[in-house]
């Protein structure tokens, strides 16, 4: 599973970090078949298709560590796809993403590259079994939309809405009001 980090320029391989008590959006895709992910008591199945962009939202309200998986079957040893899921507060997200940005081991015995660019993405594509989780300090920009564009060349990423945020960090505080819709 390679989890790019638009913002922040960085990526990882086989470990999803993100913040609790904000907005997250997942845009998915699959190359070359068709895959569904599934992070239990975060994110149902959600299918995805080569050539097309699927998302999912979340807001995480307390730290975690999930497993998360490829919940289609999609070929020999497909029960085999899986990541870990970290939901961290916000200051502890910001201190990894500086870290993976650095050139750091996103994890405990990560492995670290300096940049994810299409062809390095083309190689990481390859059935492999067992990949550690891996992150890479830097990413070719528009790489999402390159690899959504090998099958449907006239994509185009579209904005996300404006994303809610917690109004308080209080227990039991109330999202604000969504503005995208």
């Amino acid at each position: 599973w390679l989890f790019i980090y638009p913002e922040a320029g960085i990526a990882t391989v086989n470990e999803m970090v993100a913040p609790t008590n904000r907005s997250v959006t997942i845009r998915i895709t699959s190359d070359p078949m068709m895959t569904a992910i599934f992070i239990p008591s975060l994110v149902t199945q959600i299918y995805a298709m080569t050539g097309m962009e699927t998302r999912a939202n979340f807001m995480a309200p307390q730290p975690a560590v999930l497993d998360g998986a490829n919940a289609m079957y999609s070929g020999p040893e497909f029960y085999k796809q899986r990541f870990k899921v970290r939901l961290v507060p916000e200051a502890q997200y910001e201190s990894w993403r500086a870290a993976v940005a650095g050139g750091q081991p996103a994890a405990a015995g990560a492995k670290t590259e300096p940049m994810l660019d299409f062809a390095r993405y083309l190689k990481l594509a390859e059935r492999t079994a067992g990949y550690p989780i891996t992150g890479f300090s830097a990413v070719e920009p528009d790489l999402f939309q390159k690899i959504v564009r090998q099958y449907s060349p006239e994509y185009r990423l579209n904005p996300l809405p404006e994303a809610p945020t917690r109004t308080s960090s209080e227990p039991g505080a109330q999202p604000a009001q969504h503005k995208g819709h």
